[in-house]
């Protein structure tokens, strides 16, 4: 499948499907263009009707539902690890503040 970036006016459909062309859309943004006029920014790919009933056979398969299962698990995984990370992070950055404070309040009592 060949993605291309695309610029319009109207807010993009995902699919939009003709007499004799199917249009997938991803990564639809809204945008302001260099004219300062709002437009939508996205990836389309164009192919055939006989394409487009092969592509819809691909994602209803079962395969492809193992496959997304697996991704889906994948970023929960991801997403738990990085939000793992930065309470790590919180703990670190208060005990610093912690011993900072620890530090200056000795200091002020030698002098």
């Amino acid at each position: 499948m060949k993605w291309k970036t695309v610029t319009g006016y109207a807010k993009p459909l995902e699919v939009e499907v003709g007499k004799t062309t199917a249009y997938l859309r991803r990564n639809m943004e809204q945008i302001v263009d260099g004219e300062g006029n709002d437009a939508w920014s996205y990836e389309e790919c164009q192919m055939s009707l006989a394409e487009y009933e092969k592509y819809l056979e691909v994602v209803s398969s079962a395969e492809m539902s193992i496959l997304l299962e697996k991704f889906e698990n994948q970023e929960k995984a991801s997403a738990d690890t990085l939000l793992n990370q930065m309470e790590i992070m919180a703990t670190q950055s208060a005990q610093d503040e912690t011993l900072a404070n620890i530090l200056l309040n000795q200091m002020t009592e030698v002098n």
